[in-house]
């Protein structure tokens, strides 16, 4: 009998830790990823910047500096990854955020 509780023991540790290094390793990554994302943005042209901050100007309906989801609904390729330019989860973009997601569509 103290061997069945010994090998669950043991089993609940490993599960336990196995979920604790993903738990590390998404709080570490999510950061990282979120550097990554942006950084394509400093490799635009000059030319290419323009049209991107023109881009963003025109979709930012209310000249709030932001664009929401309606917004960004209007830019095809901005619609279908808000989720994922959105990196500090506040339900609207950037110029930085939108920057990323224009450098990546370049």
């Amino acid at each position: 009998m103290s061997r069945v509780f010994d090998a669950l023991r043991d089993a609940l540790r490993n599960a336990l830790r196995n979920a604790l290094l993903a738990v590390t390793a998404s709080l570490v990554a999510a950061p990282l990823a979120a550097q990554t994302m942006l950084s394509p943005s400093e490799g635009l042209s000059a030319w290419d910047r323009v049209v991107m901050e023109a881009t963003f100007s025109k979709a930012d309906l209310n000249d709030d500096g932001l664009l929401t989801r309606s917004e960004a609904q209007r830019l095809a390729a901005f619609s279908e990854r808000f989720d994922a330019l959105d990196v500090n989860r506040d339900s609207s973009l950037d110029l930085e955020e939108f920057a990323a997601g224009f450098a990546l569509a370049h």
